[in-house]
């Protein structure tokens, strides 16, 4: 093998530690927040259950399911949101940009 092949050989398994080493490092570092939110989370709606007990923990998870969906795409459900849409011709316009760019196909 030649010297170049060795050479990027060693650059892409440094390049690959050093991923590794930042993605422990930022497991490490979010994984408690993560927890802590978790477990308030599971805090409050055992509380809500527990102040409303016509709501089953069945509906309020269903729910929880519906408002987390939309989310997911951009819609809020709380009463203080100014209601935007989430793929205006400006949004629209960068992420074609940014397909085209990243992913564009080379003439030769």
């Amino acid at each position: 093998m030649r010297f170049s092949n060795w050479l990027l050989l060693g650059f892409a398994i440094a390049f690959l530690s050093y991923l590794c080493i930042g993605a422990l490092i930022f497991g490490l570092v979010e994984s408690p927040a993560e927890h802590k939110i978790e477990e308030e989370l599971l805090e409050k709606k055992q509380l809500f259950l527990n102040l409303h007990p016509c709501v089953t923990e069945d509906a309020l998870e269903e729910l929880i399911e519906l408002i987390e969906k939309a989310n997911n795409r951009g819609v809020s459900a709380s009463r203080n949101f100014t209601r935007e849409p989430n793929w205006s011709f400006g949004q629209a316009f960068f992420f074609s940009g940014t397909v085209v760019t990243t992913i564009g196909r080379k003439f030769v």
